[in-house]
C-alpha cells in the first residue's frame, strides 16, 4: 500500500508521566493507575485515534489501552500497575 507523501504525519508532544524525556521509567506501586496525557494531532483535517502502548520489562508483547480525546488536541488513558516492575 503507497502513502501519500505527508498524509501520514501524526505529531505527539507534551507526554506525562515522563522523567528526564523518558531516560528513565517513572515509578508506581502495585495497584497504582497512571494516567497518560498526550498532545496528539496530524497535518490535515483526518480524524485520528490514539492509543497508550505500554510493558513489562520482562514481556515482550505491547498492551494497549485506547486513548480518550479531552477536545483541543490532548488525550488520556489511565492503566493499572499489575506487577512490580511494570
Amino acid at each position: 500500500m503507497k502513502v501519500e507523501e505527508g498524509r501520514s504525519r501524526v505529531i505527539i508532544e507534551r507526554i506525562t508521566p515522563e522523567i528526564d524525556g523518558g531516560t528513565f521509567p517513572i515509578k508506581r506501586i502495585v495497584g497504582d493507575s497512571v494516567v497518560v496525557d498526550v498532545t496528539a494531532f496530524t497535518d490535515g483535517h483526518d480524524a485520528i485515534s490514539v492509543v497508550v502502548l505500554y510493558q513489562h520489562e520482562a514481556e515482550t508483547a505491547w498492551r494497549e489501552t485506547p486513548m480518550l480525546a479531552l477536545g483541543n488536541d490532548r488525550w488520556r488513558a489511565p492503566f493499572a500497575v499489575s506487577t512490580v516492575g511494570s
